[in-house]
Parts: C-alpha cells; structure tokens; sequence
C-alpha cells in the first residue's frame, strides 16, 4: 500500500517540475496533496509493519487505494491535456483541432481545481480518521474476515422469505450429517435465491457455527484458477496481504491444504455450467465434520450434479398477501401497511396477482410506482398500459420493458451503460458516474457539480430498483453497484437494438 502512495507522489514531483503556466495554476493545490500524502505514506509504513488488522482497518486501506489511483488518473489525464494544448501546427485543419482542445482544456481546469480541492479534503478526512479507528495502535486489534457479501449493504427486501430462510440454515446446522453436503437453491431468474443466501450467510445463527466462510457469485462465464485464488484469499486473507500471487498450478493443493480439518461453508451463487462442481469438489476436503456449500442455480441438473443425495430447495413464489407488501415497500419506498391505502388496494391486488408472486417484477414495479401519483387513476394507468400477456409468457419481461420505458432519455442512457460491464461485476460508482460524464450522458444544467448530478442519477435508478447497492463507504454513500442479470439481459436487448452499442460473445444466455 506503501509503495502504490509513493508512486502516486513521484508522478506529482514530476509534475511540478513542469514550468508551464497550466501547472503554476494548480501548484498550491498539487503540493497540499503532497503534503497529505505524505502523512498518510508515514503511517502507512508502520500499518505494513504490524500483522494485526480488522475489517474497519481494511476498509480504511481500501480508501487510500482507491484515492491513489485516483489521484493517479488526474494527473495522466492533466498532463495529456498540458500535451495537447500546447501542440502547435501549420496545417489549417490541425489548428483547428486544437483550438478546440484549448477550449477542452479550458473546461477541463475548471474541473480540475475542483476536482483537487476534493482530493484534498478526502486526505484531510482518513488521515484525521486514524484516531477514531485506532489505526496508531493496531497491536491490539483482532483479526477478522470480512468475506462476501459485505455487511455494509442493507438488507435486501426478505418479504416471504423468513420461513425458506430458517429451514436453510436448520439444513445447514444439522450435525446429524457429518459428510460433507451440497445444498442447491434452484429456482427462476428473479425467484430471490441470492437474497435468501446472503440473509442466511449473514444471520447470527450461523455465527461460530464454522471455522471459516466464503462467497463466490459464479455466472456464466468463470475461470477456474481465478474462482479458486478468490475462495483461497476469502477464508485466508492474509494470504494475499502478505504473498505474492499464488501459482495456478500450486491453488488446489493450498486451497485443500488450508481447509483440511476446518468446518467450512462456501457460496456459489448463480452457478450455471453442469461441470463445475466436478472440477472443484477435489480442492474441498470431505473430513466428515459436518462442512456445507450452497450452490443456486436455475438449473435443476446442475443442482443434482452437485450432490445427488441432497434434495435441492426450491423457494417458493410469494403469495398474493406476501407480493402486495412487497409491492407497497418498494412503492412507498418504507414500510407501510396496505390496508392503510383502501383507495389503492384494488389496482394493487391486480398488479400483485399478475406479477405471478415473482419477488423481481414486484420490486422492479415498486419503483416505477414510486415516480406515481399515490391515486388509483396513476396506478391503473399503468395496469392497463403493460402487456401482460407477452408472447413468451414470462410475466416478469414486460414489468421490468416497462421500467425502462419509464425512464427520461437521459436515464435510459445511463441505464443501458451497465450493460458495457461484465456479468456479476463490482462496478465503482466513481468510475461509472465518471464514464457517464466523459459520454455527456449528464444533464448540464442543474444545482451543484456535474459529480453531484452524476451521482443523484444514480441514486434515482437504485430508487428505481434497477441497480443493487453491493457496497457502501462508511458515511453511507453508495461505493459499488451491481445490476441483476436478468436486467443487464434487458439492458443489452435494448441496447442493441438502439446501436447503443454492440456484443461480441460466443456464449449466450440460456
């Protein structure tokens, strides 16, 4: 960590070595990000030094990463931009071009000096921090994983959900089954397999229950080498603080070495290949002492590949009853009784009852709801105006056409960009909310920075439950997203057929 800080402080010296007048306009701010580096460089040093360290001190860690490599970014984009406008040709047309960069650049130092000033306060904050946190004395602090999901998120609607959730985890408790037991959770995309996972891997039931823990989201596409470094660096973290990479060749050995004679409980969310249980089960020891894997999948034979002897859970779609609080939640965006809104009941009975107890089209119609009059015209409108009797008779595509059709164009933009990331990826918002920009993606005119505008479209598509917040800082701002594959499916479609822009894949969806 040490050493990525120093590299980010000899790009700034070779920067203020520059005697351009573009660098003389933001000296001050430049050498206050020195300064701030350099404190936090110091104290760096002695973290490397001590072994010690929490899930508060890792997050901590994580943030003067990522505020090095964005400071990083800065400064390549700041000297690309002192490089273009100081480039000079005969040519009519190439001056042109770069009168037009100057204007560029122009605009770009305006953001640049806030962008710095932001920089620096953000070093201001995790160093003053360190106090708080106690990261002056990290002898004392204990060792804990902090393995997926984080514990940061809030928790996902569980709405009918409680009573799938504690039979999975009496499953997962039962001692009376020493050998090593596979439970597949098997059910259609939009079912809430992995909400229902992550409130069992997170209950306090399953708290000392086993020695160390994992959670993997799998998807269509995976290599093998990197789902076992990933599983190997979840229950042994010091393993990648302290190593160098481990070998592919040397992985399952080490990974089977570690787990020997530990209970242990591994994740494998959204499992589609048949064959990925054959190729890892060798590197997960059977020792007889009552260790567990769940895998979800929509495939019932990938579950009965997994561990035939296991009779896989299938959760259940939700009851009219169940759908309609679910609806009015994420509607009302809290928890409101239904019986407390006769006015609506009736539309909210028939848009329930035709979202077929699909825990996804509910929540994804909760939040086109939610830019609705509270009245029974607005939402009979809506039921009137989606076709649900779609060809394919999947009652969830049309809910989820109709959110993007409900978008302003600026959104829709926005929403079908998640699209460019890879299945199951862990997307920055910074990054993301960035790329929005550079693609002029963001409305200019409004109140506060382009970044603030950037980040409330943002946060209007979590509202929309278009987008899952995986990931929040520790003042609550959203840190990294995700979008539901069966969303990112629409968004590519859409995309598509909007030469929003193209897929290059030999693989397709099933």
């Amino acid at each position: 960590m040490a050493e990525a800080v120093t590299s980010v402080l000899e790009k700034l010296a070779a920067v203020l070595l520059e005697k351009v007048r573009e660098v003389q306009a933001v000296r001050g701010q430049i050498e206050q990000v020195q300064k701030e580096l350099r404190l936090i460089q110091a104290l760096l040093k002695d973290v490397d030094s001590k072994c010690n360290r929490n899930n508060v001190v890792t997050e901590w860690l994580n943030q003067i990463s990522e505020i090095a490599n964005r400071i990083a970014t800065v400064i390549d984009t700041f000297q690309v931009m002192i490089e273009e406008n100081r480039a000079e040709s005969s040519n009519w047309f190439v001056r042109n071009i770069n009168r037009s960069v100057k204007r560029n650049y122009k605009t770009y130092k305006l953001g640049l000096h806030v962008e710095l000033e932001n920089i620096i306060e953000e070093l201001n904050r995790l160093y003053q921090r360190r106090t708080d946190l106690r990261i002056e004395d990290l002898g004392a602090l204990d060792d804990v994983d902090d393995p997926e999901p984080s514990d940061d998120v809030d928790d996902p609607e569980v709405v009918g959900l409680e009573d799938d959730q504690a039979k999975i985890i009496e499953l997962l408790l039962d001692r009376s089954i020493s050998r090593r037991t596979v439970l597949s959770i098997v059910g259609t995309g939009g079912l809430g397999k992995t909400t229902l996972v992550q409130k069992v891997y997170k209950s306090d039931k399953l708290e000392g229950q086993f020695d160390c823990r994992a959670w993997q989201s799998i998807s269509q596409t995976y290599n093998l080498n990197d789902l076992l470094r990933e599983i190997l660096y979840s229950v042994k973290p010091h393993m990648e603080k302290k190593n160098s990479p481990v070998k592919d060749r040397d992985l399952p050995v080490k990974l089977k070495s570690f787990l020997r004679g530990k209970r242990y409980l591994i994740i494998l969310d959204d499992v589609w290949d048949i064959n990925l249980w054959g190729q890892l089960k060798m590197t997960l020891p059977d020792m007889y002492n009552a260790s567990r894997v769940i895998i979800t999948t929509r495939s019932l034979d990938v579950a009965k590949a997994a561990d035939c002897n296991t009779k896989p859970y299938m959760p259940h779609y939700l009851s009219d009853a169940e759908g309609l609080a679910l609806l009015f939640r994420n509607a009302f965006q809290q928890h409101v009784q239904p019986e407390n809104y006769p006015h609506l009941l009736d539309v909210a009975k028939r848009l329930t009852k035709k979202c077929g107890g699909l825990p996804l089209a509910l929540v994804v119609l909760g939040g086109i709801l939610t830019r609705r009059e509270r009245n029974y015209t607005a939402w009979n409108t809506l039921d009137e105006t989606i076709d649900w009797h779609d060809k394919d008779g999947k009652q969830c595509s049309q809910v989820l056409a109709r959110s993007y059709e409900d978008l302003p164009q600026y959104l829709k933009d926005c929403f079908l960009y998640f699209a460019c990331f890879p299945e199951d990826y862990k997307i920055s918002v910074w990054r993301v909310t960035r790329m929005w920009i550079a693609e002029g993606f963001v409305p200019k005119d409004g109140a506060g920075t382009i970044e603030d505008r950037a980040e409330k479209l943002l946060q209007e598509l979590v509202e929309r439950c278009l987008i899952q917040v995986t990931k929040k800082s520790w003042n609550g701002y959203c840190k990294y997203c995700s979008m539901h594959d069966l969303l990112r499916d629409l968004a590519i479609r859409k995309a598509m057929d909007e030469n929003f822009f193209t897929v290059f894949s030999k693989k397709k969806r099933c």
